[in-house]
């Protein structure tokens, strides 16, 4: 009801960074992580409910913005104005490079811009439209990551690069007698750059990742299982510099 009334969608709560193993191609959405203002004045909102036994819910609301300046009352929609002006805007030059067009250059995103990419878009009093990239500021998360913990004595065990998954990182830890072990990750052997979780020997995987920074041991993540048991531990760094940690047992 309150995202019709405000004409607004909200981020997915606690949502840091997808799970690397989720195939979002083709998917016809996107997983929000900040306010995002519908187009339409009028708009459709759901929910649904998944039930561990089976059952499944639906609700399904409508309703119009009345709660902000974008809702009913105002004269002017001013996203679409500046589309409208974009769309009348003279077409932008193209600089002939070679007999490929495809190779030919054109001010604006290429063709293969990624997504996440930022661009600034400008609209000139004489309707003329400019494009800039704009260069994020990502933090420095090393080059090559180690697990260190109580299975290894606190030394250094290089995580090895996943194949299928850009950014995701991997090892195995097996259990010891105590039925539980203790790591962190740290990138490029550097103690100032280790990884932890936001609580003292933390078992949940949902735990924010914290760092890279310096650390106390008693900062790291908690395997429990069996003597014996052998888990996957990965660590996943996106393209925008969120982290996570997760890991699951093998086989026995």
């Amino acid at each position: 009801v309150l995202l019709s009334l405000y004409g607004e969608a909200t981020p997915n709560c606690h949502l840091k960074c997808l799970n690397p193993h989720l195939d979002m191609a083709g998917f016809p959405g996107i997983i929000t992580t900040e306010n995002l203002p519908f187009r339409a004045e009028a708009t459709y909102n759901g929910v649904l409910s998944f039930g561990f036994g089976g059952t499944n819910a639906c609700g399904t609301v409508w309703g119009v913005n009345q709660m902000t300046s974008r809702g009913v009352g105002t004269e002017k929609d001013l996203f679409g104005l500046f589309i409208r002006k974009m769309q009348e805007a003279p077409a932008q030059e193209v600089t002939i490079v070679g007999d490929d067009w495809e190779d030919w250059e054109m001010q604006g995103p290429e063709r293969n811009a990624k997504n996440g990419e930022l661009w600034e878009v400008e609209l000139d009093p004489d309707g003329v439209v400019s494009y800039s990239k704009q260069d994020k500021h990502l933090p420095d998360l090393g080059g090559a990551y180690f697990l260190t913990g109580s299975f290894n004595d606190w030394t250094f065990d290089e995580l090895e690069a996943d194949e299928t998954v850009p950014g995701l990182f991997f090892t195995t830890v097996k259990v010891g007698p105590d039925c539980e072990e203790e790591f962190q990750i740290v990138a490029d052997q550097d103690s100032s750059m280790t990884f932890y979780p936001a609580q003292s020997r933390c078992s949940q995987k949902c735990s924010p990742v914290r760092g890279p920074g310096q650390t106390k041991q008693e900062n790291s993540w908690c395997l429990k299982g069996s003597k014996g048991d052998r888990f996957r531990v990965e660590f996943f760094r996106s393209e925008t510099g969120a982290t996570s940690v997760s890991w699951r047992l093998e086989k026995r």
